[in-house]
């Protein structure tokens, strides 16, 4: 029985095929070990070695080989490589046989190029279970009859109000409120013109994208980072380029001309996500000075920036640049409820025009209702007195939940610190886990109705950290408490025993 893949007859590409050389190179792995040539716990070559004996290149062989991780035929374990699944999925009785061919698209005929590159960045669907779920703010603490009234009193507008075809940057009334917040809390540069209401942070990233950028444009991103931006970077055409994080943020090189093709730059400054560090004040000007360099424009996500544990949110970085290459994205959804899908963006002001007219052009808004509650949300003060509100309460929740963690979990994670936000990253102890990978933990915590969102799922390249994103902020004490308890006793059933 082979133990590693040289003992194997050679792998065959054929580069007259229509199919893809990733393709080709995943069906025939595939078939390998569906036909038991590749048995269970069989160790593959390195993406870089099979990438050099087939003379292809290093990211088509990563793409096949991700694409098996992804189904469940092969395990990525950190520092050792990549092997065949012990479990395998089970083969339905319409499943091909070993070695047949198959339709191009998955999960079906209907994906087409384009869609599958946006599902290759996914994260696989996630359960809504509050059980560290990241992302989801507190419902209880939330103040729904200050919400409710503001929707009633929208509701009440006038027929024609609603009706009227709006401006394509969303609701003036809103655009106001949310530049002055912005110019007041986040020191944002802008005015109310430069503000687009749009439907959460993938619409705003999908209106760049549609607005600004052709395919094989170059986009340089945050590694790890978050995978929906690589999603609507991906089904645009846009050439992901990942790029590495330290303590300091988003590493900016000596030599900016290693960015010289890049037109994007996409960074989290005030808390990368999802390792949580703040970018420091050396690198953020290192970062500007290279996007002035190369002409890329720099997309700063201020994705969970609010709620700072340690001291005051840290001012945006679109606030040092004075508004020439900096677009500002944010969203409520952290805020106040993912379910209202409002988010905005600040842009330069020669994009105004542009943006405006390809939004017109192409009929998207934010609901109307929605942006007028919101509105008078914020205008009446329950917005900044909720956030207030809630940077007690994360940070006391916060406390609570990072003891619970080291004082029961110590054995099998390390707690990262983290000055912002509403999730804590957790690493696999390298002695206690050896050999176990955060993807195989995640699918069985599944089966216990624990949300555990895989670290090394954020990571485009290796090698990638093994462990999870907690989230804390839908979690009330009880529940944080037994969802520690469950997660103990599934670190518990995968330790080696002695």
């Amino acid at each position: 029985m082979a133990t590693n893949m040289g003992e194997l007859a050679p792998l065959g590409i054929d580069r007259r095929q229509g199919r893809s050389l990733g393709r080709q190179l995943y069906h025939q792995l595939r078939a390998k070990i569906l036909a038991g040539e590749l048995p269970p716990g069989t160790r593959l070559l390195s993406s870089r070695n099979l990438a050099l004996e087939l003379d292809i290149s290093r990211n088509t062989v990563a793409e096949a080989l991700s694409q098996l991780v992804a189904e469940g035929y092969l395990e990525a374990r950190a520092g050792a490589g990549t092997f065949v699944s012990r479990m395998l999925p089970e083969r339905s009785s319409t499943q091909p046989a070993p070695g047949a061919d198959v339709p191009e698209a998955r999960p079906g005929s209907v994906l087409s190029a384009r869609g599958q590159a946006t599902l290759r960045h996914a994260l696989a669907p996630q359960s809504r279970n509050p059980a560290f779920t990241p992302g989801l703010p507190s419902s209880e603490a939330f103040p729904a009859k200050a919400w409710a009234q503001c929707v009633a009193a929208a509701s009440r507008t006038t027929r024609h109000q609603l009706a009227e075809h709006d401006d394509p940057r969303g609701n003036a009334q809103l655009r106001s409120v949310v530049a002055a917040y912005l110019r007041a809390a986040r020191n944002v540069r802008c005015e109310d013109d430069q503000v687009f209401i749009v439907g959460g942070a993938q619409d705003g990233i999908d209106l760049l994208c549609r607005a600004l950028f052709a395919p094989n444009d170059e986009a340089i991103v945050e590694e790890p980072g978050y995978s929906g931006l690589k999603s609507v970077l991906a089904s645009w055409g846009l050439s992901v380029r990942p790029k590495p994080v330290d303590g300091e943020g988003l590493i900016v090189p000596a030599d900016s001309a290693e960015w010289s093709g890049a037109r994007l730059i996409c960074a989290t400054p005030c808390h990368q996500f999802p390792l949580g560090m703040t970018m420091s004040p050396a690198r953020r000007f290192s970062l500007l000075a290279a996007a002035r360099a190369v002409g890329a424009w720099v997309l700063e996500d201020d994705y969970d920036s609010e709620y700072r544990h340690l001291g005051n949110p840290l001012p945006a970085l679109q606030g040092l640049d004075g508004g020439e290459r900096v677009i500002h994205l944010g969203s409520f959804s952290k805020m106040l409820f993912p379910a209202l899908r409002l988010a905005y963006l600040v842009v330069p002001k020669p994009l105004v025009d542009p943006l405006c007219n390809v939004r017109a052009a192409t009929g998207n808004h934010a609901p109307a209702a929605s942006q007028l509650a919101l509105a008078r949300f914020m205008e009446r003060g329950h917005f900044t007195r909720h956030l207030r509100k809630m940077r007690r309460h994360y940070s006391l929740r916060r406390a609570r939940f990072v003891e619970l963690l080291e004082n029961n979990l110590s054995a099998w994670l390390k707690v990262s610190n983290s000055e912002c936000g509403q999730h804590v990253i957790v690493e696999l102890d390298e002695n206690t886990l050896r050999g176990i990978d955060d993807q195989a933990l995640a699918r069985a915590g599944e089966k216990l109705g624990l949300t555990l969102v895989p670290l090394s799922a954020f990571y485009e390249g290796t090698p990638r950290k093994q462990g999870f994103v907690l989230g804390f902020g839908a979690l009330s004490d009880q529940d944080m408490l037994k969802s520690v308890e469950q997660l103990r006793g599934l670190l518990a059933t995968f330790t080696p025993k002695a």
